[in-house]
């Protein structure tokens, strides 16, 4: 760490105030919490408008190629770490003014609370720019930070792993909303033909009505006539309407029981297929959480073990050729190259064997590929000596367990360690 003399402030001491409290310059400050400074308390787009209004060419570079551009200008003074400076001091100074009058026993235990809490930027800020900390406390705050980036990975792969669980239900959830929709859809043609059949029936028993009124009323005047013979003709004519105008009646009725017993279902259908609508909406909902989740997890420097796959090639023969691009999103976040076939080898052997020369690592999962791909593609591992891992599940989270098992630490040679489902050749 450098030090000045005549800005020099105790920030042990219980004393101070905002004109007391001479800092260190993102430049000055100790070369443990460069790279911390830089990744959490500067956001991405602040990175992007530092290094553009920098002069520094932005075109086609990467998340970790900006960090480097950032913590490399903390070396020195310099034109770019003036500008992250004055940045840091406009974000934060106002909200640190409670810290200056506290001692390191009382800023010890403020970081603790609020590291554990998860809310530690305002005071990160401020402890890595005091010029008087203890050299113990400030390995201590860098020793939290860097094992919070172990623990996170840790969880960014359980969070791979649940998206792509989400992401299959929610596949089943949308299959079973499209066929209960068509069902609905059914159910409601036949209910309309039902409707117009009892409207003609209707229309039938009306007319029924007006001949049997028609009926009764010559009965009534041949009664008054004394005319028995025509008497007994319109009875027996009357008895056949009463028998015939039941018969329609029964059906009548059995048409508008049937006709509640569908108005019903399509209601229950109704109310069904709004619930799935409403669990389709939460589970969009917690995809794009998991997502901010796993983006806000990326936060890494060079000293993790597992920062990248040291642009290793990656190769997926087989899988849920739907999900590519989730796989390419798997490799690229950490730092490989993605490569992937369909593992159909009919007419394409040339293309997968051109693939396994470029390969580093080969992925191959066995319940999205034919056992000659398998076969195949063990072949090729062992003719071109090229490491494969045969995956149990063609899964994100297969995936992404996949290409963690080796030990890229040293960006060496492929080492792997037995996790249960993956086979390695």
């Amino acid at each position: 760490m450098q030090n000045s003399g005549n800005m020099m402030s105790d920030c042990s001491s219980g004393k101070g105030s905002s004109e007391q409290f001479a800092r260190l310059k993102f430049w000055e400050t100790d070369d443990l919490f460069s790279c911390p400074i830089a990744g959490i308390c500067l956001t991405v787009p602040e990175q992007k408008q530092l290094i553009k209004k920098a002069g520094i060419p932005l075109k086609n570079a990467t998340l970790f190629e900006m960090h480097e551009i950032l913590v490399a200008s903390a070396k020195n003074e310099n034109s770019l770490s003036r500008k992250i400076d004055s940045l840091l001091v406009r974000k934060f100074s106002r909200k640190s003014k409670s810290l200056l009058s506290m001692g390191e026993e009382e800023l010890k235990t403020l970081w603790r609370s609020s590291f554990d809490a998860g809310d530690y930027v305002v005071i990160f800020w401020y402890l890595a720019s005091c010029r008087n900390l203890s050299r113990k406390f400030r390995r201590e705050i860098f020793g939290d930070i860097h094992m919070s980036m172990h623990r996170d990975s840790k969880e960014r792969a359980q969070m791979v792993g649940q998206m792509a669980l989400i992401k299959e239900e929610r596949v089943k959830m949308a299959e079973s909303v499209s066929e209960e929709s068509a069902k609905r859809k059914a159910l409601q043609k036949e209910f309309m033909a039902l409707q117009r059949e009892f409207k003609a029936l209707k229309a039938h028993l009306a007319t029924l009505e007006k001949e049997r009124a028609v009926t009764q009323t010559a009965l009534e005047k041949i009664k008054e006539h004394k005319t028995d013979s025509r008497l007994e003709e319109l009875k027996l004519e009357n008895c056949k309407l009463t028998v015939e105008n039941g018969e329609l009646a029964e059906k009548l009725a059995a048409f508008v029981r049937q006709a509640k017993s569908f108005e019903a279902e399509k209601r229950r259908l109704s109310e069904e297929l709004s619930h799935k609508g409403e669990s389709e909406a939460l589970f969009q909902k917690e995809i794009r959480e998991i997502m901010a989740l796993l983006c806000k997890m990326k936060s890494c420097d060079k000293s993790c073990p597992s920062f990248d796959l040291c642009k290793k090639r990656v190769l997926i023969v087989g899988g849920i050729t739907k999900m590519e691009s989730l796989y390419r999103q798997i490799v690229e976040s950490s730092g490989g190259i993605f490569e992937y076939h369909d593992g159909h080898v009919k007419g394409g052997l040339n293309r997968l064997e051109c693939s396994f020369r470029r390969a580093d690592i080969v992925l191959c999962p066995v319940n999205c590929n034919s056992h000659a791909a398998c076969i195949l593609v063990k072949q090729l591992g062992k003719k071109h000596n090229k490491p494969v891992q045969m995956l149990s599940g063609s899964g994100l989270s297969a995936i992404s367990q996949g290409i963690r098992i080796p030990d890229v630490s040293s960006c060496g040679s492929w080492h792997s360690s037995p996790v249960r489902g993956i086979k390695s050749i």
